[in-house]
């Protein structure tokens, strides 16, 4: 086995491979393609793929006509954060290529931020980058009943809610309910907020993915969207209820919505959420969702 470093011409062995190893890749999957410009890496973001001699047609070919294929990638993306996925018997194979993956990762280790993934793949890394300032465990859930549930508007009776795809007209109130799931969900003790990002990350979503939120009284107090699009699953991410109206299943409304719309496309949802999130949890066991693997973002 050895690491090369991809260019353009293995993008689509790159993309072979990590459809492959759907859904944890999901992530890894769609920053890419969030950064590939014009069929090609991005400057400033790197991607090496582990390679393997095999003497039959059972993974895809890096080189056409050779038979070499990929094990592994590892994507160092423009935000300065590492994608790991691995083949399922290779994590604990990587002794050989230890000292190239080493020399590569020092080129650029001083500005890593963090890496995310399948916790298998990440913990595979520890050896090679600094110490991790903030860990993250998640549980990795995938939705194993195809049934297309019925969206409820009207709940308990007294609950009168809209569920609806968002549009870019409701970029200002989505703003603040990403800035809210920011600051709850996502932002650890070392990350600041910032509200230009968080209002260009909400517009991207409105604009490139299913967005769905729930109305109460005309005024947006959920949100559910996808996150990272694979051929065969579909990620869910950023769902969040207003505080003030939690408890009313707006969290079910919206994620329902989504969930239909996964699958009319013939995809799998999928997801994770931190493992101290019970409630969470416990709503996406009720919806036909479970814990497939575990996921983790670790912070350096």
């Amino acid at each position: 086995m050895n690491w090369i470093t991809c260019t353009k011409n293995h993008i689509k062995s790159v993309y072979s491979f990590l459809e492959a190893e759907e859904p944890y890749s999901i992530s890894c999957i769609t920053r890419i393609k969030r950064e590939t410009i014009h069929n090609n890496f991005a400057a400033g973001s790197l991607c090496m793929a582990l390679i393997n001699e095999i003497k039959n047609d059972a993974c895809s070919d890096i080189f056409s006509g050779t038979n070499m294929h990929i094990c592994g990638i590892l994507y160092y993306s423009t935000a300065h954060m590492l994608y790991p996925v691995f083949s399922h018997d290779m994590v604990n194979k990587l002794g050989d290529t230890s000292n190239r993956l080493l020399r590569e990762i020092q080129n650029f280790s001083n500005s890593i931020e963090g890496v995310i993934g399948k916790s298998s793949d990440v913990h595979t890394l520890d050896r090679y980058i600094p110490q991790a300032r903030v860990i993250l465990a998640y549980d990795f859930m995938i939705h194993t009943d195809s049934g297309i549930q019925e969206t409820g508007m009207s709940l308990d009776n007294e609950v009168q809610l809209e569920v609806r795809r968002a549009t870019i007209d409701d970029l200002q109130e989505l703003t603040a309910i990403e800035a809210a799931y920011q600051k709850e969900e996502v932002l650890t003790p070392i990350h600041e907020f910032n509200l230009a990002l968080c209002r260009a990350n909400q517009q991207y979503a409105l604009l490139h993915v299913p967005v769905y939120v729930a109305l109460y009284q005309h005024k947006i107090i959920a949100r559910a969207q996808i996150n990272g699009i694979g051929s065969k699953y579909e990620q869910i991410g950023g769902v969040f209820v207003k505080s003030d109206f939690r408890r009313m299943h707006a969290g079910s409304a919206v994620m329902v919505a989504l969930m239909n719309d996964i699958r009319s496309r013939g995809k799998v949802p999928c997801l994770y959420v931190k493992k101290t999130n019970i409630p969470a949890i416990q709503l996406y066991k009720k919806l036909g969702f479970s814990t497939l693997d575990r996921f983790s973002i670790v912070y350096q």
